[in-house]
C-alpha cells in the first residue's frame, strides 16, 4: 500500500491547501500548554509552601501536589474541549486567544464549584496566581508557537511553488 508523504495531505474538506503544518504545529501547541501549565502550577504550590515543599516529612504538601495536578488537568481538557487548537482558529489571532482565555476561566469555575460541593479547601492562591499568570503564559505560548506556524506554512508555499 502506498503512503503519501506529509507535504501531500490534503484537509479533510476537500480544499486544495496543504496539511503538513498542522498536525506537527499542534503537536507543539499541546506541548507548549502542557509545559507552561506545569509550571505555573509547581511555581504556585512552590510559592505557596515554601520552604515546607521541600521537607520530607511534610504531610501538608500531597493535597497542595493533587490539587495542582487536577487543576492542570482539567485545564488541559477545556483548552481541548473549546478547540483552541482547531486548525480553522490557529492563527486566527483574536479568536484562538478567546478559547484560550475562555478555557481558563472555565477550568477555575469548574474547580471552585467542585471545591466547594466536595467541601475540599481549595487555597486563594490557587486563584489570585495561577490563573492570571497561567492565562498570560499560555497567550505568550500561543503567540510565540503561531510565529513559528507562519514559518512551516511559508515553508509548504515555498515547497510548492518550486515544484
Amino acid at each position: 500500500m502506498d503512503t503519501l508523504p506529509l507535504t501531500q495531505l490534503r484537509a479533510p474538506s476537500g480544499d486544495s491547501t496543504l496539511m503538513s503544518w498542522y498536525k506537527p504545529h499542534r503537536f507543539v501547541m499541546a506541548a507548549t500548554d502542557t509545559v507552561l501549565i506545569s509550571i505555573v502550577v509547581i511555581l504556585t504550590i512552590a510559592f505557596r509552601l515554601g520552604d515546607d515543599v521541600l521537607a520530607p516529612s511534610n504531610a501538608g504538601v500531597a493535597p497542595h501536589i493533587a490539587g495542582g495536578v487536577i487543576i492542570a488537568a482539567v485545564w488541559l481538557a477545556f483548552l481541548d474541549a473549546v478547540e483552541s487548537r482547531c486548525r480553522r482558529v490557529i492563527g486566527a489571532g483574536f479568536e484562538e486567544f478567546r478559547r484560550v482565555l475562555n478555557a481558563s476561566v472555565y477550568t477555575f469555575v469548574v474547580v471552585a464549584i467542585g471545591s466547594y460541593l466536595t467541601q475540599l479547601p481549595l487555597l486563594r492562591v490557587f486563584f489570585v496566581v495561577t490563573l492570571p499568570i497561567g492565562a498570560m503564559l499560555l497567550l505568550g505560548g500561543r503567540w510565540t508557537v503561531d510565529g513559528g506556524r507562519a514559518v512551516l506554512r511559508s515553508t509548504e508555499r515555498a515547497a510548492r511553488a518550486a515544484r
